[in-house]
């Protein structure tokens, strides 16, 4: 009996974070803020500063994401993808919003997965755009303008097609 009670407060707790992590995003200044976002100078967990600026004529996806967010990771091998067929028009920019993972948290994960993004700490950036839920994207066209922002995921299949449709759309 304790058993069928502990696995229905972990399904619980589970279906929470889901939903939290797919909430809205009424609350959040992306527009408002979206000149700072463009040119604020990331510190990279790998080295170096990254700005979205610094990626003019590609299109960047500044991805808000933490390494225990089972949504976030669904999101990922649809990017990979995008990054495998179009290397030269896609940009990744992996963002930690300071949520729990540490920097050491960062380098495991990308230390253990094969994935070609440009991680970085963006925890300062997350509290002023008002970013509560992840993941949370930012999407920018190869002019610099916004595409879209917005949380949750539709799956590796569908954030790959969205990215290879603006490829077709851009270039």
């Amino acid at each position: 009996m304790n058993n069928r009670f502990f696995i229905k407060v972990m399904l619980v707790s589970m279906l929470t974070v889901l939903l939290i992590s797919c909430s809205s995003t009424s609350n959040v200044n992306v527009e408002k803020l979206y000149d700072e976002i463009v040119t604020t100078q990331f510190e990279g967990f790998f080295g170096g500063q990254h700005s979205v600026a610094d990626y003019e004529g590609k299109i960047v996806v500044l991805d808000f994401w933490e390494s225990w967010c089972g949504p976030c990771l669904v999101t990922f091998p649809g990017f990979q993808k995008a990054l495998d067929e179009f290397p030269d028009k896609i940009v990744i920019l992996a963002a930690t919003p300071g949520m729990s993972d540490t920097a050491e948290d960062v380098k495991r994960f990308a230390d253990q997965h094969e994935y070609d993004f440009i991680y970085v700490e963006a925890s300062e950036m997350a509290r002023k755009i008002g970013v509560r839920a992840i993941p949370f994207k930012i999407v920018i066209a190869p002019d610099g303008s916004l595409v879209s922002y917005g949380s949750g995921t539709r799956g590796a299949d569908a954030e790959y097609e969205a990215l290879a449709s603006l490829v077709e759309e851009y270039f």
